[in-house]
């Protein structure tokens, strides 16, 4: 009944504000699991614009793009803490739906949605040391999704998917079903980050989203000894 009210309430060029998504409560009332999988309903929805921002100033360009679109939208807001992103090394059109690169690389890609992006900026610096370069993309957008911006993580030959939501159904499944329809499964190495619904953590570390955890996924998919990870 409740999918069926969406479906009929997105006929309609509104815009729904989505609050505490992804990771809420505590360890006494843990997160529900439909904050995990939120992504992947309305993804099967084509006819809604779907935003995740990964900082404030972003949630407030994205809002206004919403509110002008004449089709139905959703801003997705995470109730986990967020850090004000350095500007895109390429600027965007305000009108245009799409995502940004944050920081440049050609070793491998962080392809993020929402705040996790920061994570992945820090893991891109320290991975600086080890001499990789790795690149960080902002994708902004699950739908419209900006498979232009993908094309240029497909380049690397590495991508490391990351999200606030499920690895089934939201950015990664979005990832994997753009590689699956191009023919790119066998030219490009990928691993996802997500929430894992096993895990009763209300934090992003518990679920290996992390400065720390995400480095040691790079080092994975490129290729280090399991003594040197």
């Amino acid at each position: 009944k409740v999918l069926n009210e969406l479906f009929h309430t997105t006929s309609f060029p509104i815009t729904i504000l989505l609050t505490d998504a992804g990771l809420i409560g505590s360890q006494d009332e843990p997160t529900s699991r439909a904050n995990f999988h939120d992504l992947a309903m309305l993804r099967s929805f084509a006819n809604i614009q779907v935003a995740v921002p990964s900082d404030e100033e972003e949630a407030r360009s994205m809002l206004l793009n919403l509110l002008s679109a004449p089709e139905p939208g959703l801003l997705r807001l995470s109730n986990s803490p967020t850090v004000g992103l350095p500007k895109a090394n390429q600027a965007r059109p305000k009108e245009k739906l799409c995502g940004r690169c944050l920081v440049e690389g050609s070793d491998l890609a962080f392809v993020c949605l929402g705040s996790v992006a920061y994570h992945a900026i820090l893991a891109a610096h320290n991975l600086k040391t080890w001499g990789f370069k790795a690149a960080v993309y902002d994708m902004a957008w699950l739908n419209p999704f900006d498979t232009v911006l993908l094309q240029r993580a497909v380049q690397t030959g590495r991508i490391i998917t990351v999200e606030e939501h499920s690895t089934i159904g939201g950015l990664a499944s979005a990832v994997s079903e753009y590689l699956a329809q191009n023919d790119l499964e066998d030219h490009v190495q990928l691993r996802t980050v997500g929430l894992v619904d096993t895990i009763s953590g209300t934090n992003l570390e518990d679920h290996a989203i992390s400065m720390e955890a995400l480095t040691q996924q790079a080092k994975i998919i490129l290729g280090f000894r399991e003594d040197e990870i």
